[in-house]
């Protein structure tokens, strides 16, 4: 655990502690961020673009592990749009569609990931909260979440649910 001097603490510590003490540094990398360099403070307007394994493999899951519901509930909308929308695709189609779901989400999962610690970071600020509260809030609000896999998981049996009425009864 990070012991603070809180007159020195910059956006970036911030940041730190909304991903958690465990894959800060990984995160911070991702998001083209040094990590080790003392003048590095603020955060760039946006992230810069890298791969993210457990996005492209984890898909809506590893999105409910980081809190990202939002973003969670509009890509399992988008993904299902297009074969809603078109009954007449066929199961190669639906196969595309659905691998570049995966390569896009395992492409833009930091960025979407850092707008969202971005976003939560300066709302929390705003707040005008003491140093340690503001530092409590962003543990709270960022981190890991294993109820949110659970909402993941209720989300993917949502869109199969979705996904075999519109195929049986709808198309």
């Amino acid at each position: 655990m990070t012991k603070w001097n809180y007159s020195e603490v910059n956006d970036k510590d911030r940041l730190g502690v909304f991903i958690g003490e465990s894959k800060k540094d990984k995160y911070l990398r991702k998001f083209g961020m040094r990590v080790y360099d003392e003048r590095c403070i603020n955060l760039p307007r946006r992230a810069k673009l890298s791969w993210n394994w457990s996005a492209f493999f984890g898909g809506v899951l590893w999105m409910g592990y980081r809190k990202m519901y939002i973003e969670l509930i509009v890509l399992s909308t988008l993904i299902m749009l297009p074969i809603l929308i078109f009954s007449d695709i066929s199961d190669t189609q639906d196969t595309i569609i659905t691998a570049l779901y995966w390569l896009v989400l395992g492409l833009i999962s930091n960025s979407l990931y850092f707008a969202k610690c971005k976003r939560e970071i300066t709302r929390i600020k705003s707040l005008n909260l003491s140093l340690y509260d503001e530092l409590e809030a962003l543990k709270q609000k960022g981190g890991t979440s294993v109820i949110g896999i659970f909402i993941s998981v209720l989300t993917l049996i949502i869109e199969i649910a979705i996904y075999v009425v519109a195929h049986l009864y709808l198309i």
